[in-house]
């Protein structure tokens, strides 16, 4: 089978993860896979060697209708090109363009994955009367949890829906010597000085609240504890707010690092504090490595979070999330027994439904019910 990925950005967020464990999938199983997306980005160089890369010079983020036109000549060049029996959409504006592109002979073979439907239904509404038009251009369209399930079929999006829910590789832990140098120091003292370590994976992006973040870790200065934050500005719209949450001692800023997953084992308690999510692959990543996990009650994070795996986190007022989640990391990290029982379930839940294997196929079987109609 020949398939091929479209998706917005380049950048190491969920959405990208997603698309990088299928080709790799696909690829194990000797399929044909492509990926098209915009100019360089990390997520292209943890493609499989044998993918085939499209870059497309006009593809950016943001909307600018100057781009979009010759962006969407561009994908339609890929898709004549390499010929696939599936065309697989990842994102918003790929999906739009994606769909526009694919001649209508086989627009039934689109398959659009929604990463988290609240960034158009919350934060970007003005675009949900297109998603309804061109819901029949495709044909599958795959929310990643029951939450945004739901909230489709709210919104009148119906169209051969199919729920599959996101779930991540079994990777193992970085060795002590293979820790990437910007964190392998302040970690290793960490370790060795007993201090029980907090630590989120996220893009430094306004929805991410590095607000909650360093105002939990000026809370918990004293507690023995240290707070690593892995990524890096996605904009420059909190540069000068990371500047200023630098000199707060207690939080180590790494910047982005490849295969952040292998550096979850050294952690006691994974956190993630979002206004709204799909279902986040760092939360999977977590449960698979074993760790409980403290976050805010958005999106999918019911479905994976709960008393037996971790902690939910009222969302609302700043204060009110701050204070709960103070709460909820000294009742674990004052309880060497309690980490480790709630750890065991959130990896019980991960090999129950959310290994990797369960869910390529899933998404296969969609791919050749399409590919034979």
């Amino acid at each position: 089978m020949r398939i091929l990925h479209i998706i917005t950005n380049t950048d190491l967020g969920g959405a990208q993860r997603i698309v990088i464990d299928l080709c790799a999938s696909a690829v194990k199983d000797g399929h044909t896979v492509a990926v098209a997306s915009m100019e360089g980005g990390p997520m292209w160089s943890l493609l499989p060697e044998s993918v085939v890369r499209h870059s497309l010079p006009h593809m950016v983020k943001p909307i600018k209708p100057l781009k979009e036109i010759p962006c969407f000549f561009e994908i339609r060049a890929v898709i004549k090109n390499f010929n696939p029996d599936i065309i697989h959409l990842h994102s918003s504006k790929a999906a739009l363009l994606g769909r526009l592109a694919t001649p209508p002979r086989l627009q039934k073979r689109i398959v659009y994955t929604v990463h988290g439907f609240d960034t158009i239904r919350v934060r970007n509404r003005i675009f949900l009367p297109l998603e309804k038009i061109m819901q029949k251009k495709c044909g599958a369209i795959i929310p990643v949890s029951e939450y945004d399930y739901k909230n489709l079929r709210t919104e009148g999006i119906t169209h051969k829906l199919t729920l599959i829910r996101n779930a991540v590789p079994d990777t193992p832990a970085f060795s002590e010597h293979e820790l990437p140098l910007q964190i392998k120091e302040p970690l290793l003292k960490a370790k060795a000085e007993g201090k029980k370590i907090i630590m989120t994976i996220a893009r430094i992006a306004l929805p991410k609240r590095l607000d909650i973040f360093t105002d939990i870790a000026r809370s918990l200065k004293d507690d023995n504890c240290v707070f690593f934050w892995i990524g890096s500005p996605t904009d420059s719209t909190l540069e000068g707010d990371l500047k200023k949450y630098q000199e707060t001692a207690s939080v180590i800023f790494t910047g982005d690092i490849p295969n952040a997953s292998r550096l979850i084992s050294y952690t006691d308690v994974f956190v993630l504090f979002s206004d709204y999510e799909g279902l986040p692959i760092t939360i999977l990543e977590a449960m698979a490595k074993g760790k409980p996990v403290i976050a805010s009650n958005v999106g999918g994070i019911s479905e994976l979070v709960d008393d037996n795996t971790g902690s939910l986190i009222p969302v609302g007022k700043t204060h009110d999330s701050v204070e709960a989640s103070v709460k909820a990391i000294k009742t674990l990290i004052s309880d060497k027994k309690l980490i480790q029982e709630k750890g065991e379930k959130a990896r019980k839940k991960y090999e129950s439904y959310f290994t990797l294997d369960t869910m390529w196929k899933k998404y296969f079987s969609v791919y050749s019910l399409l590919a034979d109609e």
